[in-house]
């Protein structure tokens, strides 16, 4: 039932011309993503070491995935690899009561870090609120924003504009983060809502 997001990892620049293009020997596309040497798939020889990526085969189209993990890229630039998460979700019941909920976390392995100027936490629904926590070294922070209003035709598609959705900013370095979900009430609130904590 959860829904998915794209989270945008930075990695190393590379200023190599021939950025796009496979090492002799190794694949260059999977599921019509390129697939560009230092990152690859296969052969030990493809990919550098912290950069082995997994073509699954056994879905069509093929999808692509960080190493062994079950994170599956969308996208690969010279700076940035972009990939699909699931998105944390809470459903209500009418009578306040919890009818389905899922949280969301990600881990990035070495030398990649969320980009803190193309993500953004980002909350959606009324009267709901969420946090994000992460650990630095041996330190613990959290962070969160939450989002009021009377009705659910507040929640308007398109960018977060503050009514029905809150957004903040995710620290510089982030490697991982676990996100969780609350909600607080208005009085005669009966209506159900929906809450999307995502970058």
């Amino acid at each position: 039932m959860a829904s998915t997001a794209n989270f945008t990892a930075n990695v190393a620049a590379t200023t190599n011309s021939s950025f796009f293009i496979a090492k002799s020997g190794c694949q260059l596309k999977c599921g019509g993503i390129t697939v560009p040497y230092p990152f690859g798939f296969g052969k030990s020889h493809c990919y550098h070491s912290w950069l082995k990526l997994t073509c699954n085969t056994s879905s069509d189209p093929p999808k692509l995935h960080l190493g062994n993990s079950n994170i599956v890229v969308s996208s690969i630039s010279q700076t940035q690899v972009r990939v699909r998460n699931t998105v944390a979700v809470r459903f209500y019941n009418p009578d306040r009561t919890t009818n389905y909920t899922y949280q969301t976390w990600m881990t990035l392995a070495k030398g990649r870090t969320f980009s803190d100027t193309a993500n953004k936490f980002t909350v959606v629904g009324c009267n709901v609120y969420a946090w994000i926590s992460w650990r630095n070294e041996d330190r613990d922070f959290s962070t969160g924003c939450l989002s009021g209003c009377s009705g659910n035709s507040e929640v308007l598609p398109g960018n977060c504009t503050g009514i029905g959705c809150c957004q903040i900013d995710i620290p510089k370095g982030l490697t991982e983060f676990d996100a969780s979900l609350g909600r607080f009430y208005r009085e005669n609130e009966t209506e159900v809502w929906i809450l999307f904590p995502f970058f």
